[in-house]
């Protein structure tokens, strides 16, 4: 390359939040215009602990993911503070942004003095809707949700609340206002709220967010959205369409606020604009009362399809509809093309005259086309098909023939009909990713201890198998020692750093030991220098604890960037893994140094190298040590025999809902579970996380049935009186054999894993005990 690409830093918080992977949508959009490089540092909040108690109790960590933003040069540094920071006071925010040093550092949705910003016109859009809900259906008791004041977002569209009761004469009264933290987590504030005022004819929430929980708290009380309560959110995101009814809302698009950001990053930089403000305006839908046909806007008889002259016209209301002012995207652009081509279709080739098979057919392929688009973030398939439903009607009003209107309601029906089937398909698709990407990154920590410890092949084990996962390139990065990191502690970052192993262009490498170290300055965008193509790459943090590991640094396909955060915490559990084993080693060299200590000691950690901690039983070493010497005793050559491989359904949703302890507890039930079923004549052990095996001696020709049965009767007992609020159950798979010295392990273990997938598909679908009652 001639020219060096450009480097832009973008800092937000989770992934998890649809407001953030909007925001990056948008950025990743500009920079593709921009064919730049663009470095992504999804972290969490400052003060997480103000948020949701256990989700972030390590949570802390990935805030010392910013200051890795520091070690690299970048031509801007965007920094989403009105999420990161937007629960903290002013002058956390200024502490906060003096790590970045330099004059090239951008603030989205915040404005700070001293620093340029991108922030949302926070007034006019609200304004208007609140206006809506007091005029179209003469609410006056109107209820709103606030997120923090140390906010700037939510002290404007409190202000604009105030103003617009103000303006329409109605009292403005403090106990008519909650305030919250824009989570989902709202229901109590929510609850509080109606308490003290349950004749509120309309609720206001000051994001689309805080609106979920208010949804759950509307149901609790029986109050219909809509009908017996009018209800408004801001922000448009995509949650607002998955809630029933859909969520009245301002469009504050945050992909408009990381487009605009990125384009605009040389103007701001230079002081041509100091601040850039994105547009807001309301969006009606059936949760503030209103009908379909009341916001959607059009009239059929506006507009003449047929007419060329209003052509233009038409098309231009389309676009309001489907955009709302996203229309400088890329992705934008290529949806408009679709959508001129068919209405020019229409006009060209249906008339009153007739319209030939081939012309329908024609026209059903256009729809088609349409409506498969990668239509999200920047409109939906349902605005596009009441855009569809427009269009049909335009002909309708201007067709007399019924032939040719029942031939065209035959096309449309037949489009509507093959894009919900298509919808459906991509749906099963996605949850078959969504399988694969937690069977696969759940055999990291598998397929690693299958090396010797200090075998760096053990890392290339994960790189091989990124490229299932949708991921283009990867680096692995790890510390030369542990950082551990508390709380409160001023973090100090490495100043150097171990590439153990990468993958790219689908080929992984394990990189040679001595050629592994490098500087943590520029480390990051020196990956990804002089590349022929841009790169959209995601940091991510590898911690357990309190301990801190290293940094994942990937490109991957921009659907799937939130499987880094997931694929991080796997490989992190994974890497732990073989630190505590190594440590386990440094013990044993060390206990060497006596001959009486060795005697001891080697018995001991015998023990402990065959033994799981939390449950009791064999680990990995010890069921595969174990059972291969019975395999291959004399004594029980031809025996029958069978090994079942078996792993705990939804661990992941326990350890979520109800803490790591009831996971822990689940896997010593499941365990115990096991040990009953197997009796003492069987060998049962722990593969690590959520996976267990089993082993014995059998001569009964149904022996795996009946060890199924036998499972399922003991799991049914333990769940009747264990007296938790969820279920706890395992899928099994089964391999029968006859013992000899020719028995490979693994492979009986691969084909018990295949029947365990199968099983797997079959597992109860929902783990609280409550909802199985209510079902």
């Amino acid at each position: 390359m001639d020219k060096k690409r450009l480097n832009i830093a973008l800092l937000v918080s989770e992934f998890e939040d649809g407001y953030t992977r909007s925001l990056c949508e948008g950025a990743v959009s500009a920079a593709k215009e921009l064919d730049a490089n663009l470095f992504i540092f999804p972290g969490r909040y400052l003060e997480a602990h103000n948020y949701d108690l256990y989700r972030t109790k390590y949570d802390y960590h990935f805030n010392s993911l910013f200051s890795y933003a520091t070690a690299s040069e970048y031509d801007v540094i965007l920094i989403s503070m009105g999420t990161i920071a937007g629960n903290v006071d002013l002058e956390t925010k200024v502490e906060f942004l003096r790590q970045f040093k330099g004059d090239n550092i951008i603030t989205i949705s915040a404005k700070i003095e001293g620093y340029p910003s991108v922030c949302f016109d926070n007034s006019f859009g609200f304004y208007k809707g609140i206006s809506h809900l007091i005029e179209a259906h003469k609410c006056r008791r109107i209820g709103f949700v606030s997120g923090a004041m140390t906010s700037d977002d939510a002290m404007q569209r409190l202000d604009t609340y105030r103003k617009c009761l103000r303006d329409h004469g109605i009292t403005y009264q403090e106990g008519r206002v909650v305030y919250g933290n824009f989570t989902e987590y709202s229901q109590e504030i929510v609850r509080d709220l109606m308490r003290r005022n349950p004749d509120l004819d309309a609720v206001v929430f000051a994001n689309d967010m805080m609106a979920i929980g208010g949804y759950k708290v509307f149901r609790e009380m029986g109050l219909r959205v809509g009908r017996d309560i009018s209800v408004m959110g801001f922000d448009n995101s995509a949650c607002a369409l998955t809630l029933e009814p859909n969520l009245s809302t301002v469009n504050a698009d945050p992909m408009q606020l990381g487009y605009q950001a990125v384009m605009n990053y040389q103007d701001i930089l230079s002081g041509k604009v100091h601040d850039v403000t994105v547009e807001s305006s309301p969006i009606y839908r059936e949760s503030c009362g209103c009908r379909r046909k009341d916001f959607t806007g059009f009239a059929v008889d506006e507009k003449n399809i047929f007419n060329p002259m209003e052509t233009q016209d038409l098309l231009n209301n389309l676009y309001r509809y489907l955009f709302e002012k996203k229309d400088q995207t890329t992705g934008v652009h290529q949806i408009k093309v679709k959508l001129q081509e068919y209405i020019s279709f229409i006009q060209d080739h249906i008339s009153d005259n007739g319209a030939s098979e081939e012309d329908l057919e024609e026209l059903a392929r256009k729809m088609r086309g349409l409506c498969r688009m990668e239509l999200q973030p920047y409109t939906s398939v349902s605005k596009m098909f009441h855009v569809l439903d427009y269009v049909y009607d335009c002909m309708k009003y201007v067709i007399t023939d019924p032939d040719i209107m029942r031939s065209l309601c035959e096309t449309y029906f037949g489009v509507y009909q093959d894009t919900t089937e298509y919808i459906q398909k991509k749906a099963d698709a996605d949850k078959i990713d969504v399988l694969l990407l937690n069977y696969i990154s759940t055999t990291f920590t598998r397929d690693m201890l299958d090396y010797e410890i200090g075998d760096d092949r053990a890392y290339f084990t994960i790189m091989d198998k990124l490229e299932r996962l949708y991921f283009k390139t990867a680096y692995l990065c790890l510390f030369e020692n542990e950082v551990v990191y508390r709380q409160n502690q001023n973090f100090k970052m490495p100043e150097n750093i171990l590439l153990k192993a990468y993958m790219h262009d689908g080929e992984a490498v394990c990189q040679e030991a001595g050629r592994q170290k490098f500087p943590m300055k520029n480390l990051i965008t020196h990956f990804f220098e002089g590349q022929e193509h841009r790169s959209t790459v995601i940091v991510t943090l590898l911690f357990s604890t309190l301990e801190q590991y290293g940094l994942l640094i990937s490109e991957i396909e921009e659907a799937y960037m939130h499987y880094t955060t997931p694929i991080s915490y796997q490989i992190s559990s994974a890497v732990k893994t073989l630190e505590l084993l190594k440590n386990k080693e440094d013990i044993t060299a060390q206990l060497e140094k006596s001959l009486v200590q060795i005697k001891e000691s080697n018995a001991i950690l015998d023990e402990m190298s065959k033994s799981d901690e939390l449950t009791q039983i064999y680990n990995r070493r010890g069921f595969l040590t174990t059972v291969q010497h019975q395999v291959m005793h004399p004594a029980n050559l031809d025996k029958q025999a069978i090994i079942i491989y078996a792993d705990m359904n939804n661990l992941k949703v326990i350890n979520d809902q109800f803490g790591h302890e009831e996971g822990d507890f689940s896997l010593k039930t499941l365990a115990n579970i096991l040990k009953d079923t197997f009796g003492d004549s069987g060998i049962v052990g722990r593969f690590g996380g959520d996976e267990f095996a089993a082993f014995t001696f059998t001569d009964d020709k149904d022996a795996a049935e009946k060890i199924r049965a036998r499972i399922a009767e003991i799991t049914k007992e333990e769940n009747e009186k264990n007296g938790k609020p969820y279920y706890i159950s395992m899928s099994v798979g089964a391999c029968e054999f006859k013992c000899s010295d020719q028995v490979n392990l693994q492979d009986l273990m691969d084909k018990a894993d295949v029947d365990l997938y199968i099983e797997k598909r079959h597992k109860r679908s929902n783990v609280l005990k409550k909802e199985t009652e209510a079902i």
